[in-house]
C-alpha cells in the first residue's frame, strides 16, 4: 500500500479532547535514536520545497495517530502531516498570521485553520446530509440517558486455591484503594452533564485514575473497564443499549461529572466508577428539534474539517517533497520508506530556441 498526499490528514483532524491510546508507534518515535550530540529539533527527514522537516515535528504529529494505524503507517502519515504543516506556516505568514510566543508549529497550524475555516452552524446543510449523519450514528442521536464510566473492578479468581483468603481481604481491598482515588483525583466537577467527548474530566481525573491503578499493589490485582453504559428508561426498552450493573446505575446516576462512587459490592466482587460523561436521554430521533440541531452542527464540524484537510492535501500536492531515505530507514525501518509517496519531480526549464 502506498499512501498518498491526502493520507496526511488522518492524524491532524480536529484534535480529540482525549485519546487513551495512541499505539505503540508514538512511543517508539518519542526515544527514536539520534545521532550523538543531535536532539529532534536538529535531525531532519528531508524537505518541502528546500525547507527541512525536522524529527521533531514529526513526532509531534505521530503522537496524534490513530490507535488502529501499524506503525510503519503512523510514522509516514506523520512524516506527511509535518510536511503540510511547514507549508500551511509558509502561506499563513503571507497573509500576516504566525504563531502566537510560546505556541507550538502545530498548534499554530491547528488554530489558524480553525480559524479559517470554523465550525460553525450557519453552513449550508441539506436535508439528506442530516438523514445520512443520523443514519450513520443512530445510537448518538437516539438514546437513553447515558453515562461513560472509568471502573475498576476487584474479584477473586473462580477456582484458585487462594479463594478463601483472597475473599476475606477483598473489601479491604476496595476500601484501600478508594481511599487512595479519593486522594489523588481532584474534587469532582460542578457539572452534571457532558459528553464525553467535551467531558472536562478527561483533562485530570482520568489521567489521576488510570495512574493509580496502574500502580496498585497486592496479591488481588485491580481490572480497570472504560464503557459507556444507558439507563433504564422505559421508552427505550425495547431497544438493545448496554446496561451497566444495576446497583453501579444507581451510585452513578447522581454523581456530577469526576464523582467517584463508594466501593460498590457485586456478584462477583467490589467496583468503583468514577462518572466521566453524562448524557441526557434523546428520544425524538429526527422529528426532535433538539436533534435536528444537533446534526446540524456536527455536520458542520465534519464539513469544516473536510475543508481544512483538503486545503492541507491542495498545498502540499503542489510542493516538492524530497525524502532522506537513509535517516528515515535507520530511525523507523525501510518500511517506512516503502510507504511514503514518490516525490514529484521539478519540471525542467525549456529554453527557448
Amino acid at each position: 500500500m502506498t499512501i498518498g498526499s491526502g493520507a496526511c490528514n488522518r492524524p491532524v483532524s480536529e484534535p480529540a479532547a482525549h485519546k487513551t491510546a495512541v499505539g505503540p508507534a508514538a512511543d517508539q518515535a518519542a526515544t527514536a535514536p539520534k545521532a550523538p550530540g543531535q536532539s529532534a529539533a536538529k535531525v531532519n527527514l528531508g524537505t518541502v520545497d528546500d525547507t527541512p522537516i525536522p524529527l521533531a515535528w514529526m513526532q509531534a504529529r505521530l503522537r496524534q495517530s490513530e490507535p488502529d494505524l501499524s506503525k510503519d503507517e503512523a510514522v509516514a502519515i506523520a512524516l506527511l502531516a509535518a510536511a503540510a504543516d511547514i507549508i500551511c506556516l509558509r502561506e499563513f505568514k503571507v497573509l500576516g498570521l504566525e504563531a502566537n510566543p510560546g505556541e507550538s508549529p502545530q498548534g499554530a497550524v491547528d488554530r489558524l485553520l480553525a480559524g479559517t475555516w470554523p465550525a460553525t452552524p450557519a453552513c449550508r446543510v441539506d436535508p439528506a446530509d442530516l438523514k445520512l449523519a443520523y443514519l450513520g450514528q443512530p445510537g448518538k442521536w437516539r438514546h437513553p440517558t447515558s453515562l461513560t464510566l472509568w471502573e475498576v473492578q476487584l474479584a477473586c479468581c473462580d477456582d484458585c486455591d487462594t479463594r478463601q483468603t483472597c475473599e476475606a481481604g477483598l473489601a479491604d481491598a476496595a476500601k484501600l484503594l478508594h481511599s487512595r482515588l479519593k486522594k489523588a483525583l481532584p474534587p469532582p466537577l460542578a457539572v452534571t452533564q457532558a459528553a464525553l467527548a467535551d467531558s472536562p474530566a478527561v483533562a485530570a481525573h482520568v489521567p489521576a485514575f488510570e495512574r493509580t491503578v496502574a500502580s496498585a499493589s497486592g496479591p488481588i490485582k485491580p481490572k480497570m473497564m472504560r464503557y459507556t453504559a444507558f439507563a433504564r428508561e422505559l421508552a427505550f426498552r425495547k431497544l438493545a443499549f448496554r446496561r451497566a450493573d444495576p446497583r453501579v446505575e444507581q451510585a452513578t446516576l447522581p454523581l456530577p461529572i469526576g464523582g467517584l462512587t463508594e466501593p460498590i459490592p457485586t456478584g462477583t466482587g467490589w467496583t468503583i466508577a468514577m462518572v466521566v460523561g453524562h448524557e441526557p436521554p434523546l428520544a425524538g430521533g429526527l422529528s426532535s428539534p433538539k436533534t435536528r440541531r444537533a446534526l446540524r452542527a456536527h455536520v458542520c464540524a465534519e464539513q469544516a474539517v473536510g475543508q481544512r484537510a483538503a486545503y492541507r492535501e491542495r498545498m502540499l500536492s503542489k510542493s516538492i517533497l524530497k525524502w532522506d531515505k537513509a535517516e528515515i530507514a535507520r530511525l523507523f525501518g525501510d518500511g517506512v520508506v516503502a510507504l511514503l509517496p514518490t516525490p514529484r519531480r521539478r519540471p525542467r526549464p525549456v529554453v527557448p530556441h
